[in-house]
Protein backbone atom coordinates (compact mmCIF):
# COMPACT_ATOMS: atom_id res chain seq x y z
CA UNK A 1 0.00 0.00 0.00
CA UNK A 2 2.55 2.34 0.96
CA UNK A 3 4.86 1.36 -1.86
CA UNK A 4 1.90 2.88 -4.28
CA UNK A 5 1.85 6.10 -2.09
CA UNK A 6 5.56 6.35 -2.48
CA UNK A 7 5.96 6.32 -6.45
CA UNK A 8 5.22 8.89 -8.87
CA UNK A 9 2.14 10.15 -9.91
CA UNK A 10 4.03 11.31 -13.22
CA UNK A 11 5.96 9.22 -15.11
CA UNK A 12 7.89 9.64 -18.86
CA UNK A 13 4.85 7.54 -19.77
CA UNK A 14 2.32 9.71 -18.37
CA UNK A 15 3.98 12.72 -19.36
CA UNK A 16 2.81 14.55 -22.54
CA UNK A 17 4.84 16.19 -24.89
CA UNK A 18 5.04 20.31 -24.68
CA UNK A 19 2.71 21.96 -26.45
CA UNK A 20 5.27 24.17 -28.23
CA UNK A 21 7.75 21.75 -28.46
CA UNK A 22 5.22 19.21 -30.44
CA UNK A 23 4.16 21.93 -32.82
CA UNK A 24 7.47 23.16 -33.48
CA UNK A 25 8.75 19.08 -34.28
CA UNK A 26 5.63 18.63 -36.32
CA UNK A 27 6.35 22.00 -38.51
CA UNK A 28 9.79 20.86 -38.72
CA UNK A 29 9.32 17.66 -40.41
CA UNK A 30 6.51 18.57 -42.18
CA UNK A 31 8.52 21.70 -43.67
CA UNK A 32 6.14 24.25 -42.23
CA UNK A 33 6.99 27.99 -41.00
CA UNK A 34 5.49 28.50 -37.91
CA UNK A 35 5.00 32.62 -36.09
CA UNK A 36 4.43 33.03 -32.83
CA UNK A 37 2.71 36.79 -32.29
CA UNK A 38 2.37 38.19 -28.87
CA UNK A 39 -0.17 40.75 -28.02
CA UNK A 40 -0.07 42.53 -24.69
CA UNK A 41 -3.08 43.81 -22.67
CA UNK A 42 -3.50 45.30 -19.57
CA UNK A 43 -4.96 41.72 -18.25
CA UNK A 44 -2.47 39.50 -19.65
CA UNK A 45 -1.21 37.99 -22.60
CA UNK A 46 -3.08 36.81 -26.06
CA UNK A 47 -0.92 34.71 -28.52
CA UNK A 48 -1.58 33.82 -31.99
CA UNK A 49 -0.09 30.84 -34.05
CA UNK A 50 0.43 31.26 -37.59
CA UNK A 51 1.48 28.44 -39.82
CA UNK A 52 2.11 29.60 -43.89
CA UNK A 53 0.47 32.98 -43.18
CA UNK A 54 -2.48 31.25 -41.87
CA UNK A 55 -4.38 31.55 -38.42
CA UNK A 56 -3.98 28.27 -36.70
CA UNK A 57 -4.18 29.27 -33.06
CA UNK A 58 -4.62 31.58 -30.18
CA UNK A 59 -4.26 31.95 -26.27
CA UNK A 60 -4.53 33.59 -23.43
CA UNK A 61 -3.29 33.35 -20.17
CA UNK A 62 -1.75 36.12 -17.57
CA UNK A 63 1.45 34.94 -17.93
CA UNK A 64 2.49 35.15 -21.81
CA UNK A 65 4.45 31.29 -21.57
CA UNK A 66 0.40 30.20 -20.52
CA UNK A 67 -0.49 31.96 -23.45
CA UNK A 68 1.86 30.52 -26.04
CA UNK A 69 1.15 27.29 -24.44
CA UNK A 70 -2.59 27.42 -25.25
CA UNK A 71 -2.21 28.56 -28.47
CA UNK A 72 -0.15 26.02 -29.54
CA UNK A 73 -2.25 23.26 -28.02
CA UNK A 74 -4.99 24.80 -30.32
CA UNK A 75 -2.78 25.25 -33.13
CA UNK A 76 -2.04 21.34 -32.56
CA UNK A 77 -5.75 21.03 -32.47
CA UNK A 78 -6.54 22.42 -35.39
CA UNK A 79 -3.83 20.64 -37.53
CA UNK A 80 -4.98 17.02 -36.01
CA UNK A 81 -8.75 17.95 -37.40
CA UNK A 82 -7.55 19.27 -41.03
CA UNK A 83 -5.36 16.27 -41.17
CA UNK A 84 -8.14 13.84 -40.37
CA UNK A 85 -10.46 15.55 -43.12
CA UNK A 86 -7.46 15.39 -45.83
CA UNK A 87 -7.57 12.02 -45.01
CA UNK A 88 -11.20 11.53 -44.98
CA UNK A 89 -11.17 13.16 -48.62
CA UNK A 90 -8.40 10.89 -50.03
CA UNK A 91 -9.78 7.41 -49.01
CA UNK A 92 -12.93 8.56 -50.34
CA UNK A 93 -11.18 9.67 -53.92
CA UNK A 94 -9.30 6.90 -53.87
CA UNK A 95 -12.47 4.57 -53.44
CA UNK A 96 -13.82 5.39 -57.35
Amino acid sequence: VFRKMLEPFITLETLGKHPVSELHEYCQKKGINVTFVRCEWKCGSRVQVWLEGQLMGVGSCNKKEGAKNRAAKAALANLKKSEHIQDEANESQSSY
